[in-house]
């Protein structure tokens, strides 16, 4: 099987040296005033070809999706995101509560609220996120609808506390996280932020949640080395939390 693969690849090598040749080939000709040969001709039609499937592919390339990426176009039709659906695996002592609910997709106006929403959350720009959520909230009434991951999550991850206590104010779950399971209460003891730990945990955030693979807040928690681990694992058990 090796020389196999040997000789497939001495044969891909000959092969892109023929197509870097052909250009170079084909304008020395037409310098000389000779015609191209009908193998140059071809190389370089290959050639063209290549890079026409290549400038088409590269705007498209995240469109198209891959293992572990979330297409931000995906919309959830079973469990919201931060539910374990029916069947989905979980750790040793961990819940699912009952499904969230999703409401009524929100229009397009609606949808482009929420990302520039999360995209001022991310650029920490709260001033100008806070009008947007209330905006959201006011015309959609549903904070949790979000196809990859929740507001109240993008703002755990930038530890935006403000606009954390908004989202919750406003009567967004603590629970819905991103598409995988991992809620914002995950997120801040992957953090290390006992303050958020708390935070979240004060406005009942279920610490039993798990994420798809199974994972719950507490055994991220024991895995932590940060100095507060422990302060986070002795919150997350006094909420109740089971491993």
């Amino acid at each position: 099987m090796g020389w196999f693969l040997g000789v497939l690849i001495v044969i891909e090598l000959w092969t892109l040296w023929q197509l870097i040749k052909a250009p170079f080939q084909l304008v020395g000709s037409l310098m000389r005033g000779e015609k191209p040969s009908a193998s140059v001709i071809i190389r370089n039609v290959i050639l063209v070809g290549l890079a026409i499937a290549l400038v088409w592919w590269v705007p498209h390339a995240n469109e198209m999706g891959g293992p572990g990426r979330v297409a931000a176009t995906q919309q959830f039709t079973t469990s919201p995101p931060g539910v374990i659906a029916p069947g989905s695996a979980q750790g040793p002592g961990s819940t699912a509560p009952p499904n969230i609910p999703r409401g009524p997709a929100p229009s397009t106006n609606t949808e482009r609220l929420i990302d520039r929403a999360r995209q001022e959350i991310v650029n920490g720009n709260t001033d100008d996120a806070a009008p947007l959520i209330r905006q959201v909230a006011t015309s959609h009434g549903n904070l949790d609808y979000k196809q990859d991951v929740s507001l109240l999550y993008v703002a755990i991850a930038n530890q935006h506390m403000d606009i954390a206590t908004l989202l919750l104010d406003l009567g967004a779950s603590p629970d819905v996280g991103d598409s995988y399971g991992q809620t914002p209460l995950m997120q801040a003891v992957l953090d290390g932020n006992a303050d958020e730990v708390d935070f979240l945990l004060a406005h009942k955030a279920n610490p039993n949640l798990a994420t798809r693979s199974g994972e719950t807040a507490l055994q991220f928690a024991l895995k932590n080395t940060f100095p507060v681990g422990q302060r986070i694992v002795s919150s997350l058990r006094r909420a109740g939390a089971q491993y």
